[in-house]
């Protein structure tokens, strides 16, 4: 709830520039990126609402009062810019592997990257579904990790854990596996 006057938005921009760039300096976001400008955009939005909800005045002549707003706004630019750098690296992750990525791979592809034997690969097709088959070439592949093969997937962690029970399991039901 912000209790003082509404400036003009520019006004707090401008007089706020150098502080958005240290900020984002803080989180190790370097101007030579190429997304440095939208990282530039996630922090002046976040200092409009740290603005809006603060109840230091950034404009008081009070220094002690701008280092309170400041210190608040900082916090909320950083979160902000952490979340976004989240939330972008995900996104890369998916674009890495996304469905066209899948699809575009055939089962011998999938099969040379672990070594499966040709007689059980055929079993594994009639019997399973190809997310289930990419699963089991994944975790045939020993040199993969756990979060290698989730972000290969483009699933949470909680998901890729429930289809490899879930795989287990169907395996199990077909005599794949043994108890």
């Amino acid at each position: 709830m912000n209790l003082h006057k509404q400036p003009d938005e520019d006004q707090l921009l401008h007089q706020y520039q150098n502080f958005i760039y240290f900020c984002l300096h803080r989180c190790m976001i370097d101007g030579s990126w190429s997304d440095y400008d939208d990282y530039a955009q996630v922090a002046r939005l976040a200092l409009l609402d740290a603005y809006k909800d603060s109840k230091f005045d950034p404009f008081s002549r009070d220094i002690e009062i701008r280092r309170q707003f400041m210190s608040y706004a900082r916090r909320r630019i950083q979160w902000k810019i952490r979340d976004y750098q989240r939330q972008d690296y995900r996104n890369k992750e998916r674009e890495i592997y996304s469905d066209e990525w899948l699809e575009a791979q055939t089962m011998e592809d999938m099969a040379s990257q672990a070594t499966i034997d040709q007689d059980l690969l055929k079993r594994l097709e009639e019997n399973l579904n190809p997310q289930e088959i990419q699963l089991v070439v994944l975790l045939l592949n020993e040199e993969l990790t756990h979060t290698q093969r989730i972000q290969r997937l483009g699933v949470s962690r909680d998901t890729y854990y429930r289809w490899r029970t879930n795989l287990r399991n169907k395996l199990m039901n077909l005599h794949f596996l043994s108890d």
